[in-house]
């Protein structure tokens, strides 16, 4: 049996107890042994520890402390939010919970904002829950039902930081953990090939695994140009002080006083009166952090890592940074890949709350030596906020929307105009839901009982009711819009028809055909499209439901078939096969994920490939489908489609569908385009009969030509062919002569890839190649060897260059489909990025401003949609093994870009993934790559040895068995459309 390995801890307050404790209580006791060296803390920044949020309750219940028990033994009281007072001459709260819900898709600051209450935070506490309990002092949890407005919040606590340390050092040394005490310690040094070294004054030396140094001071130092200072405060000084209260509040109370920031913080014997000021008045701390808290084998957390002082943020960076490191715990000296990981993740979360902070003290009226340098993230996230109420989508921020906005408005920086879909909204409506809405926060809150009572009873009864607790937060992604408040947009022109300008056409009329804007679809029938199978992933049928569009009309009008997932044939190996499903692989067992537990049975040879617990998998494979079951128990739930459709019969069909709901179509091809002389923005398209055709707002579908925003408006294109260096296709439809699988194949070939998409009466194929490496004579006698029936007609030759738009969208001109990018159909991704674009596009739909934060921010994420598909394809590419073919050779051995080298690391060093940013692909997907491609892990997570191996097997087996059994009882793949959506004979 191989040695424990060592995981030894520093600490002199309650960020080393943390550490130890969940250590201690998530790693295997027989594999790990967590040592803690405990200090005494010298100075009092320890009270800054004091204000918690939501997130520390998951936390606790994830160390089995209930909230009765923690209530108990820390002193705590319950905290609500933030409460500032004498900033930005007002006093407002800052909570965990939205101010009112989404009025008809339109976020509520809009709404409001049209009803005319602007300017006062006053009037919209009627609408936070939360906000009307602190001004009360009442307090009661949420509703443990899950009904809309009084379940709809969270909340964090206040806690006796020593007595906090106390009670995690219990938990640690309960769960095995040694304690030691710093005084034993001679000294430590750190050696870049060595690591960190500990010495004690006994003489041993100790040269542990992992060292995590979370003294207050630090014990290993670091040098100077390794500390990043924050852009608001470089140095700060606190002091502390305790007073004895009958009364506590619950929320924490922040007081601005030119110079002195007063923190009050209440517990259940006395409240602590932090006060922060820039004056040299009390203890100095410096602010900032380290720009590499892992290096070698020592990770620094608390006041070693950094600090920031207020509002709950040095917990809670604690809090991630230890949670995110065991997500990364290394196994092996082999760790590089985790440390970089873990460090960008934790460089990212501290931005986010240095932003936060600085835009807090930029506009509190706090008096400080020199101005506060926001961040360009800062800066860009505030003009937006004061354009439009709109609030940029960082999936990696750690605070809610709400906060953010909560925090603008109380500080006096409010929108100068508000999304104009709220002028769809009557005044009867709204007065409709703002009276219910209040009513019920009113009845609400006079039914609570106070604060003190309620912990009173709460913790004298020694009962938890947190510990199933269902933690909704509703923070939508906001549907915001423009700075200015010019007139709104009243006319939009989409040049360009096929799938993308349809599918643009029926969103518009579906969103806006109420609002009185009109929209204009213009193409020529002289200019056709492809025409064939068009395979897609599962974020298509939330389209079509957003339209209202019925699934089975839908299939029947597109021949459309099911798909389940994508068979990749010789992309290893010829001969070799694996299946991408869009269905997940098994299920997570102690916050595991699937394939960590597979990964280890796998390795002992007691386990099948990791597509056999995939119910979506198994059906494909044996040729069967049906619709996810309804019941969450059944293994079919887990089953997940998209479909396989003649893109040309889509768009078809979506032009009727926009045609109906007052779209106009003008039959015309567009020979100019009429630039405004000063401001460059298009006035009108010039069609070849010399009819003009004006608009507010021009959307490019015309393929690509892209014939307004290259043409045009001269918008620059990204090449990325040097890593899809694919160029052409061929493209011809067969006769079926077989039942139609529910899934799409591609298939390796000598210089590029066959697709086989088979439809209800026809198949499509297509071979995507780059030409350097072939011809396309040699292509198509491939292509038309390789088809199961006739040819339909001769194969249509395409070419491109794969990559996307400098900016997507420009002055008045928004490109959407081919017209705004190219990736390769491998993984069915075009139609998701035409639906992607629609979808930012209807989320930031401007006025005659076009504000230039709102363009920015859709050119950002959309910039960023394609790269993460970029990537996932490119994986398919550099992780071949056709060795001895040019073509194949080359994608190989290409550089790659960082992002994805990084996720390969990773992944193979311990199977590890992480999914952040929006990323339109699933760990599934990832991870049906890799493996299919033979990246494996060198090992599985250690973290699985916590649990019994008999046990992972039951599961594992229990989950192939049920599928097996549930899949031979679906009808086949022809007997479901049969029934379902059987399309009409078309000729």
């Amino acid at each position: 049996m191989s040695a424990k390995r060592n995981i030894y801890i520093l600490g002199n307050d309650v960020i080393g107890a943390m550490a130890a404790a969940y250590f201690a209580k998530k790693l295997p006791e027989n594999s790990f042994s967590v040592i803690y060296i405990e200090g005494s803390v010298k100075g009092n920044a320890e009270a800054i520890y004091s204000t918690t949020n939501a997130d520390l309750r998951k936390f606790m219940l994830g160390l089995e402390c209930q909230e009765a028990q923690f209530l108990i033994q820390t002193d705590a009281v319950f905290s609500l939010g933030d409460r500032h007072g004498g900033v930005a001459k007002q006093d407002y709260v800052n909570t965990y919970c939205p101010y009112g819900l989404s009025l008809e898709g339109v976020n509520f600051l809009s709404v409001m904002q049209k009803a005319g209450m602007t300017k006062s935070l006053k009037s919209w506490e009627a609408y936070n829950l939360p906000a009307s309990m602190i001004r009360q002092g009442k307090f009661n949890p949420p509703d443990s039902k899950g009904r809309p407005i009084i379940s709809d919040f969270s909340y964090g606590y206040q806690v006796n930081v020593k007595l906090f340390q106390k009670l995690l050092r219990e938990i640690a040394l309960k769960e095995g953990a040694r304690l030691l005490d710093m005084r034993d310690v001679k000294q430590y040094y750190f050696e870049e090939d060595l690591g960190g070294t500990i010495e004690f004054t006994s003489g041993d030396v100790i040269h542990p695994d992992l060292i995590i140094d979370a003294c207050s001071g630090g014990c290993f130092p670091y040098k100077d140009e390794q500390w990043l200072p924050t852009q608001a405060l470089g140095r700060i000084f606190m002091d502390v002080e305790a007073n004895q209260v009958s009364q506590f509040a619950n929320h924490v109370h922040h007081d601005v006083l030119e110079n002195v920031i007063k923190t009050n913080i209440s517990l259940q014997s006395e409240t602590l009166c932090l006060s922060i000021n820039e004056q040299g008045k009390g203890q100095a701390y410096k602010l900032g952090c380290v720009q590499k808290p892992w290096l070698g084998n020592v990770v620094r957390l608390g006041q070693s890592y950094g600090l920031l002082p207020l509002m709950g943020a040095p917990l809670r960076i604690n809090q991630i940074a230890i949670e995110r490191l065991l997500s990364l715990f290394p196994a092996s000296e082999d760790m590089e890949s985790e440390r970089r990981e873990y460090n960008k993740l934790m460089r990212r979360a501290f931005n986010r709350f240095e932003d936060f902070q600085s835009l807090w003290l930029s506009t509190s009226g706090f008096k400080l030596k020199e101005a506060i340098e926001l961040s360009e993230d800062a800066r860009y996230r505030q003009r937006l906020f004061e354009a439009r109420g709109r609030l940029p989508n960082f999936d990696d921020d750690l605070l809610l929307q709400d906060q953010w906005q909560s925090m603008f408005l109380g500080q006096g920086v409010w929108p100068q105009s508000y999304n104009h879909l709220a002028g769809n909204i009557s005044d009867d409506v709204f007065q409709e839901f703002s009276d219910n809405y209040v009513s019920v926060v009113t009845s609400v809150v006079s039914q609570m009982p106070d604060t003190v009572k309620f912990i009173e009873k709460h913790v004298s009864a020694n009962v938890a009711y947190g510990k199933n607790e269902k933690q909704s937060n509703k923070n939508e992604k906001e549907k915001t819009k423009s700075m200015t408040s010019n007139e709104p947009i009243k006319s939009v022109v989409i040049a360009g028809g096929g799938t993308a300008g349809w599918m643009v056409a029926a969103a518009l009329a579906r969103t806006l055909g109420d609002s009185g804007i009109s929209i204009t679809l213009v193409e020529s029938d002289a200019i056709g499209t492809v025409g064939v199978g068009e395979a897609t992933i599962p974020n298509i049928a939330s389209f079509n439901n957003i339209l209202g569009i019925d699934e089975a009309t839908f299939m029947k009008a597109t021949q459309a078939t099911i798909k389940y997932g994508i068979e990749f044939v010789g992309w290893t190996q010829d001969g070799d096969s694996y299946f991408h499903p869009f269905g997940q692989h098994g299920h997570a067992m102690a916050g595991l994920s699937f394939h960590h537990l597979w990964q280890k049975l796998h390795s002992q040879g007691k386990a099948d490939r990791i597509e056999a617990y995939c119910a979506t998998a198994i059906a494909a494979k044996h040729g069967k489908a049906t619709l996810p079951a309804r019941d969450p128990k059944s293994i079919l739930s887990s089953l997940s489609h998209a479909y396989q459709f003649d893109a040309g019969r889509y768009a078809a069909f979506l032009r009727k569908y926009a045609e109906k709901l007052g779209v106009k179509r003008i039959e015309g091809k567009i020979t100019d385009i009429d630039l405004g002389v000063e401001s460059g923005f298009i006035e009108s398209l010039i069609l070849e009969n010399k009819q003009t055709v004006k608009a507010d707002f021009f959307i490019d579908c015309t393929g690509f030509r892209a014939l307004l925003a290259e043409k045009a408006l001269g918008v620059g294109y990204q090449d990325w062919s040097h890593w899809l260096p694919c160029d052409s296709a061929q493209a011809v439809s067969c006769q079926k002569t077989s039942d139609a699988l529910p899934y799409t194949r591609a298939t390796a070939r000598k210089a590029g890839w066959q697709w086989r998409i088979p439809l209800q009466h026809r198949t499509g194929n297509g071979y995507v190649y780059a030409s350097d490496y072939t011809t396309d004579e040699e292509v198509s006698k491939t292509l038309l060897g390789g088809l199961d029936g006739e040819p339909i007609g001769s194969p249509k030759q395409l070419r491109f260059k794969t990559g996307v738009r400098e900016k997507l969208w420009h002055k008045n001109c928004v490109a959407i489909g081919l017209s705004g990018g190219f990736l390769e159909p491998l993984e069915s991704t075009s139609i998701y990025l035409i639906q992607a674009g629609i979808s930012r596009l209807l989320a930031l739909f401007p006025d005659q401003g076009f504000n230039e934060f709102e363009t920015a921010e859709y050119n950002k994420i959309m910039a960023l949609e394609f790269e993460q598909v970029r990537d996932f394809l490119i994986l398919h590419y550099v992780a071949n093994e056709r060795h001895g073919e040019p073509f194949w050779d080359y994608v190989r051995n290409m550089s790659i870009p960082d992002g994805l080298q990084q996720k390969i690391e990773l992944f193979k060093h311990r199977g590890r993934f992480f999914r952040y940013d929006g990323d339109l692909f699933t760990e599934t997907s990832w991870v049906a790559v890799f493996l299919g491609q033979n990246i494996r892990p060198k090992a599985y997570s250690q973290l699985v040895d916590g649990l019994a191996e008999p046990q992972i097997e039951r599961a594992i087996a229990s989950i192939k068995s049920e599928i097996a059994a549930s899949v031979s009882r679906m009808p086949s793949h022809e007997e479901f459309l049969a029934r379902y959506c059987p399309a009409p004979e078309f000729k």
